[in-house]
């Protein structure tokens, strides 16, 4: 379970980086989530 902002945005991270080069224009779109979350 996933308990703060914190803890959101390092999932975030660790998923863009496991794929950088197709993930990382998912980036701002994710985050927008973690800023309302």
């Amino acid at each position: 379970m996933i308990y703060s902002e914190y803890q959101i945005f390092e999932s975030i991270m660790k998923w863009v980086n496991h794929k950088k080069d197709s993930r990382l224009q998912t980036l701002p779109h994710l985050l927008s989530y973690v800023q309302s979350a």
